[in-house]
């Protein structure tokens, strides 16, 4: 049986809060998974059900490289900078390559393929507006 899910999920939604622990806590017992504690200071990372990581953040943890960001950053990754990114099915870099060759099949022009942080791979492409749309490999844990 074919897999009919789509080609592309959503990967991080960045949250910024006012109280990281506070909005952490909040989270948690909605039913997110993730670990009470933090990255480092005013920043978490949650799972959501298909493998969209939320990204919980404050004033502090804004502090230490989380720059907002309209348009997306541009590589070589520095920290987290982008509002929006997509997440394809695979973990490899083979798996990567092959959803960003089948975007040049369709006449697309992504960018080439990088390592990101915690051993995921990226790439970017720029939207007909020039937005750039930060594509990783999957960070899920379980099947989604």
């Amino acid at each position: 049986m074919d897999d009919e899910r789509p080609e592309v999920a959503i990967g991080h939604v960045v949250m910024h809060v006012s109280d990281e622990r506070k909005s952490t806590e909040f989270y948690l017992k909605l039913g997110l998974r993730g670990s009470e504690e933090a990255v480092r200071p005013g920043f978490s990372i949650l799972e959501l059900l298909g493998g969209t990581h939320l990204f919980v953040i404050d004033d502090e943890g804004m502090k230490k490289g989380m720059p907002a960001s309209r348009t997306g950053a541009k590589l070589p990754i520095q920290d987290w900078t982008e509002d929006f990114e997509l997440m394809v099915r695979g973990k490899t870099r083979d798996d990567l390559e092959a959803y960003r060759e089948g975007l040049i099949n369709k006449g697309l022009e992504p960018g080439p393929i990088d390592e990101a942080p915690f051993g995921h791979y990226v790439f970017q492409i720029d939207d007909p507006d020039e937005n750039t749309i930060t594509v990783y490999s999957s960070h899920a844990n379980s099947p989604v």
